[in-house]
């Protein structure tokens, strides 16, 4: 039977082609791309289907056709776009449980299937499994990819960034951002990009993200990381982070001034106001000499999904 990855046609999000390198990588051998929002199209000869990411922009497009035969790990169910009306409609329970147990990328998505009845479990995510470390030289670089994402202002970012990095370090900051106009690219184009860049937190001496596909590949090859979790406390917004943050090393918003995306704080970094409020040195946040990772968790998970996509596929 052939052997099928998902991706998403659609993005201009790197961080969807990193889960698809990753995919890719394990399977050593794939034969099919499959576009993760018309599953439900496809009808060519039956396929197994590693069928890892975050489902999904046109739910009323799910589940998949008959000619898939999926095997459900790092899964995680949206909150947004009507997911949940459609992907756990109780009528689905049989569907998930010949194909279970679903094997999911947070504790929230695991706690809402079984709700519905079906047999689920934490799996953690895919993109665990990334080793790119070993071959590649360290470059000494500070990367700051989307730290503060959520914020949506520049200057904001600026101010924080030239609060927290130590003048001795400066000179090792590049600045990253993972939305690339990739839309028009096939998929074939777009997973060397993703190694590139993969390549570039392989070798760099830390990594400063507010983008799960860039902390938990660093997590995956030994780079020490730091998520920013700013800006995520909207409706929804947390549901995919249950469990994973607990792999890394994080910074909330006790230590950044009106880094909420509540109105008051969007007010006040949008009229410049936090400029006023105290220039706090924040650059004892951060272990910028001897920064380390929870090694133990990832590799538990690493192995985990190894040994899981190893029997599937066999």
């Amino acid at each position: 039977m052939k052997k099928a990855v998902i991706y998403y046609k659609d993005t201009y999000n790197i961080g969807d082609t990193v889960q698809t390198y990753a995919a890719n990588s394990l399977i050593e051998g794939t034969d099919v791309f499959l576009d993760r929002e018309a599953l439900n199209t496809y009808n060519d000869q039956k396929v197994k289907l590693l069928c890892n990411g975050y489902f999904m922009a046109q739910p009323q497009n799910w589940p998949p056709s008959q000619q898939i035969d999926p095997l459900f790990i790092s899964f995680h169910i949206s909150g947004y776009y009507g997911a949940e009306k459609y992907m756990l409609n109780p009528a689905l329970k049989s569907y998930y449980n010949n194909h279970g147990p679903i094997g999911c990328r947070d504790k929230d998505t695991a706690a809402r299937l079984k709700s519905i009845g079906v047999d689920s479990y934490y799996s953690s995510c895919l993109t665990l499994t990334l080793d790119l470390k070993e071959k590649i030289k360290d470059s000494g670089e500070i990367i700051f990819a989307d730290a503060f994402l959520k914020m949506n202002n520049e200057d904001y970012a600026n101010q924080m960034i030239a609060r927290m990095v130590p003048a001795s370090l400066k000179s090792k900051i590049v600045r990253v951002k993972h939305d690339m106009d990739i839309q028009n690219l096939t998929v074939q184009e777009r997973l060397p990009i993703a190694e590139a860049l993969l390549k570039r937190y392989a070798a760099a001496r830390l990594v400063i993200t507010s983008r799960i596909h860039c902390a938990l590949p660093c997590l995956a090859m030994g780079t020490p990381v730091y998520f920013m979790d700013l800006g995520y406390d909207r409706k929804n917004a947390r549901k995919r982070f249950d469990g994973i943050l607990d792999l890394m090393n994080t910074l909330d918003q006790k230590y950044f001034p009106f880094s909420s995306n509540q109105s008051y704080s969007k007010l006040l970094r949008s009229s410049g106001i936090y400029k006023f409020t105290g220039q706090k040195d924040l650059s004892k946040i951060i272990d910028w000499d001897h920064a380390g990772n929870k090694q133990e968790p990832v590799n538990y998970h690493r192995n985990f999904i190894k040994d899981k996509v190893k029997s599937f596929f066999a």
